[in-house]
Parts: structure tokens; C-alpha cells; sequence
């Protein structure tokens, strides 16, 4: 249906606000045709944004159509008179390149990791700060915004200003952790999710659920796996960590 394709479309075009987002997903779960169809356009997502398969797509329909259009002018210069039906060699080439693809395409989502789905679950909870000095209130604000419109580059830079003057202030040091992610680079964003999912604040099970996500940014499954195996009935995310966990088994 018309209506699934668009809503989709403004799912994955990033058009959508928090409920709405959570209500496509909701019906990716339940409703067999419109999952189908959210699956398809997933799939197609993380292949464009795959560049090594790419790449490796592009080489190889370089070479092949490069071997065609030569075989081509081979048989132009032939003495011989022959007769092409018109577009013939066009069709040759297009078929083997369409084959090429199909093969490329169903090798790579055969190998793909299943941590692809990093971007279905990363869903981040508005940023809120609580602001202690005046001195910080704009750079609190500056903040706030940048991160809640995914400028995480922005946000991560006055998050580390205001993370100076508030070391032991977990929100911040959790929403931090988050840009570094969002911007790959996890080696520095896991051990300050470790430190939050080993305490005992607050934050302890939003830690342990964005170490799940570092992991599966990286594509190690079994690690992620633990860590949403470590997830009660209760637990905030603990829904969630099911539904990747079934995603990723």
C-alpha cells in the first residue's frame, strides 16, 4: 500500500518524531505485510550504506561490462559480416551486470553481521540537564539542542565543557558516552557505559543497555548477546533487549 511505502520512507528519512517512530516499529512487529515491507527497505538502507560491498559491486560491473564492450569491438573488426540484432550486445551486458549484482548482493546479505539493526534500536531519550550555574545556561541549552537534533559532534563538545565542572554528574557522562558512539568512537564511549552499568545509580540499566549497543555497533554478537541476556522482566529496555535478541540469535 501506498500509505506503508510513505510512512516507511519518512521513518527511514529521518521525518518522523519520537511516537511516530515507535509506532512504525510497533507495527513492524505485528503486522506481517507492512514488516515485510519495513524489512525490505532496512535491508536496502544498510546495503547503500555498506561502501566495501559497494565498492566490490562497482569493480566488478566495471570489469565485466569492460570485457563485454571489448568482445564487442572484436567482433566489429571481424572480416566477416555478422548480424546483431539491434541493442543485443546492450541487453548482453545489462543481463550479466543485473547477475552480477544479484549474486554480489545475495553473498553480502548472506555474510552481512546482523548488527545492521544498530540504527532500529538506537533510540535516545530526549537530553535533559539540570542546570546548577547560571554561568552554564547556555552552553547547557547549546547542548540540549544540538544532541536532541543529532548534531552529536556539537553536543559532545559543550557536554565536555559542562562534564569538567560536573565529573560525577552519570547523565552527563551517559549522554557523552552517546555522541562519542553515534560518532564512532566506541572504544572511547564503552568503558564510560561500563562504569554506569557496573554501579548502582539510576542509570545503571541505560548503561548496560548502551554497552549492549557498543557491541553491536561493532558487530560482535556474541558480547552483545550477553549483555542483553543480563536484562530482568522489569528492567527498563527489557522489552527491547528482547526483541534485538531474537533480531541477532
Amino acid at each position: 500500500m501506498e500509505e506503508n511505502y510513505k510512512l516507511i520512507d519518512d521513518f527511514f528519512n529521518g521525518l518522523l518524531n519520537e511516537m511516530g517512530e515507535n509506532e512504525v516499529l510497533r507495527r513492524a512487529e505485528t503486522d506481517p505485510e507492512f514488516g515485510k515491507e519495513f524489512e525490505l527497505r532496512q535491508k536496502m538502507e544498510d546495503f547503500l550504506k555498506a561502501q566495501p560491498a559497494r565498492k566490490s559491486l562497482e569493480n566488478q560491473l566495471a570489469v565485466l561490462g569492460e570485457e563485454f564492450f571489448i568482445s564487442e569491438n572484436k567482433e566489429a573488426k571481424r572480416p566477416e559480416p555478422k548480424v546483431i540484432p539491434m541493442g543485443n550486445s546492450r541487453w548482453r551486458w545489462l543481463a550479466a551486470a543485473a547477475a552480477v549484482a544479484v549474486l554480489l548482493v545475495a553473498v553480502w546479505f548472506g555474510t552481512r553481521p546482523k548488527t545492521s539493526i544498530y540504527r532500529e534500536f538506537a533510540k535516545h531519550a530526549p537530553l535533559q540537564i539540570n542546570v546548577r550555574s547560571t554561568d552554564a545556561a547556555k552552553i547547557t541549552a547549546d547542548a540540549e539542542t544540538d544532541f536532541n537534533e543529532k548534531n552529536y559532534a556539537a553536543a559532545l563538545q559543550n557536554l565536555e565543557i559542562l562534564s569538567k565542572n560536573q565529573p560525577d554528574d552519570l547523565t552527563l557522562q551517559l549522554y557523552r558516552a552517546i555522541c562519542l558512539l553515534e560518532l564512532d568512537r566506541t572504544a572511547e564511549a564503552r568503558p564510560i557505559f561500563q562504569t554506569i552499568a557496573d554501579g548502582q545509580s539510576a542509570l545503571k540499566i541505560d548503561g548496560r543497555w548502551y554497552l549492549a549497543l557498543s557491541f553491536l555497533k561493532e558487530n560482535d554478537a556474541s558480547r552483545c548477546r550477553e549483555s542483553l541476556e543480563k536484562f530482568q522482566p522489569g528492567d527498563e529496555h527489557f522489552e527491547a533487549a528482547k526483541r534485538l535478541l531474537e533480531k541477532i540469535r
